[in-house]
């Protein structure tokens, strides 16, 4: 175990490359690096010289993405206007790189008002149902409308890690399911379903992990991970050795072989 020197160590290292990761990824953005986030800066956009979109969503937690001492509406709307800023920077782009590496979760229907974005039709994107006992509840499909504001149809490369986890991998399963869409990088974290809170006697209080998120195919990656098109690994020796984001490399390629 580390001591709390060696800890604080470590903390400071992480920080370190992970900004470091971010200044790789970053590079490879034009001449005005980023063309914009939100306030938070948990959303940001930007383009290549090669005229590819990029879109690095930190977050799925509404809250986050927002102001936690805003109202739920208001911080949709919030969201609403991020997108819309971002979708107009990056008209008439060729190919998205969209980039859920880092991202931990949170709010299922954050990812959903993303991805009515980038659809002109209704989409199933997901299946739900529970564990009831010795048996599961009655299958619950999820359909996406398509949002009635500016969209993005064009292709999309999705990157994903094993640190995409929780809602962001609900948000994978619902690109996954979009045409003209290819994942990229490691497998997700398998951690897709919500928390059944629980109390014991004397107030103690336990969650449990009890749903199952099935692709429209009835696919279930929950503890495997959602798998990639295309393998390549992220936060590795690559990357802090030589400046190489090989993912983010390959997404770029796939893209420009689009056209």
């Amino acid at each position: 175990a580390l001591n709390d020197t060696q800890h604080a160590m470590f903390e400071e290292f992480y920080d370190h490359m992970h900004q470091y990761s971010y200044d790789v990824i970053f590079s490879h953005l034009d001449n005005e690096s980023l063309m914009g986030s939100n306030e938070t800066e948990t959303i940001l956009w930007g383009k290549t010289p090669d005229n590819l979109g990029y879109l690095f969503l930190e977050t799925m937690e509404l809250e986050d993405i927002g102001d936690n001492d805003k109202s739920k509406q208001h911080n949709l709307d919030e969201l609403a206007k991020t997108l819309d800023s971002a979708l107009d920077d990056l008209a008439n782009i060729d190919g998205l790189v969209i980039d859920v590496r880092y991202n931990d979760g949170g709010d299922d229907f954050v990812g959903q008002y993303i991805i009515g974005r980038l659809i002109d039709a209704p989409l199933h994107v997901y299946s739900k149902q529970a564990r009831l006992g010795n048996t599961r509840t009655a299958l619950q499909e999820v359909h996406v409308e398509p949002s009635e504001k500016s969209k993005y149809l064009g292709p999309i490369v999705l990157l994903t890690s094993q640190g995409t986890s929780s809602a962001a991998e609900t948000f994978a399963i619902s690109v996954r399911a979009r045409d003209n869409t290819t994942l990229i990088g490691e497998s997700s974290a398998g951690g897709l379903s919500d928390m059944l809170p629980k109390t014991l006697p004397y107030g103690l209080t336990y969650t449990l992990s009890n749903e199952f998120y099935l692709t429209p195919d009835g696919e279930l990656f929950e503890g495997t991970g959602i798998p990639v098109d295309l393998e390549r690994p992220f936060f590795d020796d690559a990357l802090f050795n030589d400046g190489i984001d090989r993912a983010l490399e390959a997404a770029l390629e796939h893209l420009q072989d689009q056209y």
